[in-house]
């Protein structure tokens, strides 16, 4: 490894310079010590171990035998999972996205597992989740990035305090702007409890006349929402504008973030031995963040972190320590840790549109 001035590392790492396992230890913020590398000066070494998270390029691809084997081993396991994208493909109409009876054999796996603890934190809202997941009794649920939670066999609880006076503007904000929009329905306004999301996935896919120009506006009202929400103009000091997965979201960015809702569960949990994470989007980043800086927030890390962003071809920058392709390596992954074999997939005709290999 090349000697790097102290002023430079957050640049070398971007570039590649610090690869591999020191890369991922500078993202998990625990510095170089435990490496043997001598020849790094005081100050480099000193600013490393205090430099904040930084999203790295090429996250290296999740070794499967390695983190099946890490979690058969551990007794003591929490699974943190996004849902959209992660668990489930992406689909044009969101109430489509749902799991299929190879994801469900799975979840039901977990749930009776007394090995593991599993959290679903997801932005959606707390009718979908209680729908497909309430039945898993041993589960964490997760709404809206945080506003609702169910813990392990409780009730569903709102959090208190937030400030929702911005939310009826922009959702007629949202509404005015494709009301006049001759795209036959591939655009729509979905409000929940304490978010504002406009869909466009159904016009990005289609094959309507004058699309590019319809994405174009799109484009340029998410950069006047982005502007207005700059100058505080939205309604509220502390909200997050978004433009993800082929849908802009306005959301509490402040009082709520899927972060937070890890580290309350991490927090319940101490004797966790082995925390694995996975996500897709932008707002799984902020998971990612606190699982790295455990030690910042006066919590033990625990003996195996695995981190990993869900690419779906998008080629993301991420905070992630690896990363996979897909929801189908997903649920491989996830199938792997039961010794589910790829033949029962074959066996029944549901499942055979599931390639395993």
């Amino acid at each position: 490894m090349p000697f790097i001035p102290s002023q430079y590392f957050k640049i070398a790492l971007f570039v590649g310079l610090i690869s591999g396992p020191f890369s991922e230890l500078f993202v998990a913020n625990r510095g170089l010590a435990s490496c043997g590398i001598l020849h790094f000066d005081e100050t480099f070494h000193e600013g490393l171990l205090k430099a904040p998270i930084v999203a790295r390029v090429g996250a290296p691809k999740l070794d499967h035998p390695k983190t099946i084997e890490d979690f058969q081993k551990h007794n003591n396991k929490l699974v943190l999972l996004d849902y959209d994208g992660t668990m489930v493909p992406f689909v044009d109409n969101p109430e489509l996205a749902v799991p299929d009876r190879a994801l469900l054999e799975v979840l039901d796996k977990l749930d009776r597992d007394p090995t593991t603890n599993v959290a679903i934190i997801t932005g959606r809202d707390q009718k979908f989740v209680e729908k497909h997941f309430g039945k898993y009794s041993s589960f964490h649920l997760s709404a809206e990035y945080g506003a609702m939670e169910r813990g392990p066999a409780g009730e569903w609880r709102l959090v208190e305090g937030l400030d929702l006076g911005w939310l009826d503007s922009v959702d007629n904000m949202m509404k005015n702007e494709i009301k006049n929009y001759k795209v036959d329905g591939t655009v729509s306004v979905e409000r929940k409890v304490t978010t504002a999301v406009l869909h466009y996935r159904k016009l990005y896919d289609s094959k309507i006349e004058d699309k590019k120009d319809y994405l174009k506006k799109l484009q340029q009202f998410f950069n006047l929402l982005k502007k207005k929400n700059n100058m505080k103009l939205l309604g509220s000091n502390a909200l997050t504008v978004e433009n993800d997965n082929l849908a802009i979201e306005v959301r509490m960015g402040e009082a709520l973030s899927k972060g937070q809702v890890v580290e309350r569960v991490l927090r319940s949990l101490p004797n966790t031995d082995m925390v694995l994470c996975f996500g897709d989007s932008n707002s799984d980043e902020e998971m990612f963040k606190t699982l790295g800086k455990l030690k910042g927030l006066g919590m033990r890390s625990p003996d195996v972190l695995t981190t990993v962003h869900v690419d779906n071809g998008k080629g993301y920058k991420t905070l992630a320590q690896h990363k996979m392709s897909d929801p189908q390596e997903f649920s491989k992954l996830f199938r792997g840790f039961y010794d589910l074999e790829s033949t029962q997939l074959s066996s029944h005709n549901h499942w055979q549109k599931i390639n395993l290999n």
